[in-house]
């Protein structure tokens, strides 16, 4: 029944996916298998988030977040913490998000889980982005993009190195925001993804209407030269 709810849940049919999610977890309770009933609670987390119920997703995490640690499965434990930095996020928390996805990176960093660590690295970023704070952003974008290049994971670092780019531009730093874009395009024509591609290439466009054409060509021709001292 679970296996249905995710199916409905990604299908949009948000009552559906809930109904056979409660179903699934009367029998886990039933049963006593706490560990399905915690994947469960967490389900209806994301279900009742997509819903725009955050009331209800936070209730569902911290209660699968309980089990967790009741069982002492850390990994189950930081993605919990980081569903709630991300329900707090939508609400507007940001502070409240911000020490959820802390602990959750904890967690994470402590097991060697490298693939969450990621995550909540670039979630740290996006959540000080919201606040307006550029510097602090840009410090968990590279902490990210670091990892990403530690662990070989070029779909990751071409992500970071965009979400960088954006970032370096807020902080009106546009000649690191383009060695960005550059070495994002670079990874984009290697793995043969043209969204990438195609992507970069509409910020450049943006960035050359905001600066000027000839101020553009100048700056492409000072990052050309300066590339791998202006990557992150």
């Amino acid at each position: 029944m679970g296996n249905l709810g995710t199916i409905y849940n990604d299908l949009s049919n948000y009552e559906t996916a809930t109904d056979y999610y409660e179903k699934a977890l009367a029998i886990s309770k039933e049963i006593g298998d706490r560990r399905g009933e915690a994947v469960l609670l967490g389900n209806l987390g994301v279900t009742h988030e997509n819903q725009g119920d955050l009331e209800s997703s936070i209730r569902r995490h911290e209660a699968a977040l309980e089990i967790s640690r009741d069982m002492a499965e850390p990994s189950s434990e930081a993605k919990h913490l980081g569903n709630l930095g991300g329900v707090y996020g939508k609400r507007g928390d940001w502070q409240t998000a911000i020490d959820y996805f802390e602990r959750a990176l904890s967690i994470s960093r402590a097991i060697g889980d490298r693939g969450t660590e990621g995550a909540w690295l670039g979630n740290l970023g996006a959540t000080h982005s919201h606040l307006g704070d550029d510097e602090a952003a840009a410090y968990y974008y590279h902490q990210a993009l670091l990892l990403s290049r530690k662990i070989g994971d070029r779909r990751s670092e071409g992500l970071w190195l965009g979400k960088l780019g954006l970032t370096y531009r807020q902080l009106d730093r546009n000649d690191i925001a383009l060695a960005c874009f550059n070495a994002l395009k670079t990874i984009g024509v290697a793995l043969q993804d043209p969204h990438i591609v195609a992507w970069v290439e509409e910020d450049m466009e943006r960035l050359k209407a905001e600066v000027g054409v000839e101020k553009f060509e100048h700056l492409k021709a000072e990052v050309k030269a300066r590339q791998h001292e202006l990557t992150p």
